[in-house]
C-alpha cells in the first residue's frame, strides 16, 4: 500500500507537547497509511489524533507518530473529526453521514442522522451533548452521546463550523 506524506495541522498539539511552542512555527510531516484526502483532525492528546478524509478514511495515532488505519464501514467524504475524550469520536461527512468511535478511532458504528445534507463540522460538548453544522443551513444536535440527531434551527446561512464551550454555550 502507498503511503502519504501530510503535513499534520495540529497547532494545538505543539502547545500541548511544550508550553515553549506557544506560537507553532515548526510542522513535521508525518506517514499516515492512506494515500487518499484527509479533511478534518483532532486530538484529544498530544499523543491521540484521529484524521478523516476522501471515501470513509479515518486514521488514528495513539503514539503521535505511527497512524493506523480505522475501520468505518462507510464510502462517503468525511468532513470533520470530534475526538472527544480518549474513548469517544464523532466524524461527520457528506449526505448527512454521522458515525461514532467508542474505541479511540480503531473502530465505527453509523449513527441516525436526520438529514441528507453534507455535514461540514461536528463538536461535542460533553459525552452527551454535541453539535453538527452543514449545508443549507443545517444545524443538528444529540442529547444522546451521538446515538440520535435532530434538527434544531435554520439559521440562513451555511454554516461550516462550530464549537461548544458547554452544553449551553455554542459558536
Amino acid at each position: 500500500m502507498q503511503r502519504k506524506h501530510f503535513l499534520l495541522p495540529i497547532l494545538a498539539m505543539f502547545a500541548l507537547m511544550a508550553p515553549a511552542f506557544a506560537r507553532a512555527e515548526a510542522w513535521s510531516s508525518l506517514t499516515t497509511p492512506t494515500d487518499l484526502g484527509l479533511y478534518g483532525v483532532d486530538c484529544v492528546t498530544a499523543a491521540a489524533c484521529i484524521a478523516v478524509g476522501d471515501t470513509g478514511t479515518v486514521v488514528y495515532t495513539t503514539d503521535r507518530y505511527t497512524w493506523q488505519e480505522g475501520t468505518s464501514g462507510i464510502a462517503t467524504v468525511l468532513n470533520d473529526v470530534d475526538f472527544y475524550s480518549s474513548t469517544l469520536a464523532i466524524a461527520v461527512g457528506n449526505g448527512g453521514v454521522i458515525i461514532k468511535s467508542t474505541d479511540g478511532g480503531a473502530t465505527w458504528s453509523s449513527l441516525t442522522s436526520s438529514t441528507t445534507e453534507a455535514l461540514y463540522d461536528v463538536a461535542m460538548a460533553s459525552a452527551t451533548v454535541g453539535w453538527a453544522v452543514g449545508e443549507d443551513t443545517t444545524i443538528m444536535k444529540t442529547t444522546d452521546g451521538g446515538t440520535t440527531w435532530t434538527n434544531v434551527a435554520t439559521t440562513g446561512i451555511d454554516a461550516r463550523s462550530v464549537d461548544a464551550v458547554s452544553t449551553s454555550v455554542v459558536w
